[in-house]
């Protein structure tokens, strides 16, 4: 990681009030790797070893578990990391991807995850898991689901409909566009709107 990428970075999880967590271990990514049986990315891997997670009001991303996680699963893994909620989302949701990292719930019905593998390697994308499974990631949602929602491009991050799922190209710019909308809520909440 580079430093500027790693002080913008810095400058705005103390702008948007998010606090790090203690970094993983080399061990401890390893040991990730290998009970989900996949290849971490590097920009995550190097999010890992950097920050360890992010906690802040509205905005948690996992890695290690935010200090308010000490419940542990029957495996040993805290269920707040990304390893304990990652094995915890694939024993409940057999459609969930194997190939993916859950590493922030977005409050409601999906998960952000990383992909850890194939075409999306180190994409971030929404999984949706009350979504249809054969139009949930990694398949595209059906051509009667566009026609109800025709303006469902407008937002996307490029309106293609291959990149239906995908939330961004690469971990970091994922990341940096979760601390600027945390950071424009502080703000607002500060001026009392």
């Amino acid at each position: 990681m580079d430093k500027q990428l790693k002080e913008k970075i810095q400058q705005l999880a103390k702008e948007a009030k998010v606090k790090f967590g203690k970094p993983l271990t080399l061990e401890e990514i390893q040991e990730t790797e290998t009970k989900l049986r996949l290849k971490i990315p590097q920009e995550y891997r190097d999010f890992l070893e950097i920050f360890g997670c992010m906690q802040g009001v509205g905005l948690e991303v996992l890695g290690r578990a935010p200090d308010r996680f000490t419940v542990r699963r029957p495996t040993g893994e805290i269920r707040g990391s990304a390893l304990g909620r990652t094995l915890d989302l694939r024993e409940a949701y057999p459609t969930f991807p194997k190939n993916c990292i859950a590493i922030e719930f977005d409050g409601g019905e999906g998960w952000y995850c990383i992909v850890c593998g194939g075409e999306d390697h180190g994409k971030v994308i929404y999984w949706d898991m009350w979504c249809d499974p054969e139009q949930a990631y990694p398949n595209i949602p059906k051509p009667e689901w566009f026609k109800k929602h025709p303006n469902w491009a407008k937002g996307h991050i490029t309106g293609k409909k291959e990149d239906f799922w995908v939330e961004a190209f690469d971990f970091w710019s994922w990341l940096i566009k979760r601390l600027e909308e945390t950071k424009r809520e502080v703000e607002e909440k500060r001026k009392g709107k």
